[in-house]
């Protein structure tokens, strides 16, 4: 769920979003059906100096009171406080160096086709989704996401 608010306003915004929240609830009872407040998790997005000088108030779930982080989850894509994607960038390069390390491994045993077929299946899919957050991203990150489509080619002339 989302809310906008003026940083003046956050109190009421998080009340207005616990309400909305407990009608969910009760509309998932009624269903027969339990909201996970484990894995809820609130982020305050704003610029760094109204995240830094306004408070981040904890959203209540039930008996549950989940605080502010820095970062969250969306749809596989880690969003920071500040909208940067930095992160997430991170996070799936480092991802498909693993995969590509743990396919040396087993590149003598394989062919070419079977190797491209693995490094589509275990690096470009995790490229592709949600690429457009690496448009958005410094060009540091952008730069370290294309050194693994390099060492993928590397990989599968050697």
């Amino acid at each position: 769920m989302y809310i906008h608010c003026k940083p003046s306003d956050t109190i009421d915004a998080v009340i207005k979003l616990e309400r909305c929240i407990a009608v969910v609830d009760n509309w998932m009872a009624a269903s027969r059906l339990k909201m996970n407040s484990d894995k809820s998790e609130v982020i305050w997005i704003g610029s760094r100096r109204t995240v830094s000088t306004h408070g981040c108030p904890a959203i209540r779930i039930g008996n549950n009171t989940i605080c502010a982080t820095n970062k969250a989850r969306l749809l596989g894509v880690l969003i920071s406080t500040y909208l940067t994607f930095d992160q997430h960038v991170t996070s799936v390069s480092g991802q498909c160096f693993y995969q590509l390390r743990q396919l040396r491994f087993v590149r003598q045993s394989l062919d070419t086709e079977s190797t491209t077929t693995l490094i589509r299946a275990f690096v470009s899919s995790r490229v592709d989704y949600c690429c457009s957050a690496a448009v958005c991203s410094s060009g540091h990150r952008v730069q370290s996401q294309t050194s693994f489509s390099a060492s993928s080619m590397q990989l599968l002339v050697s």
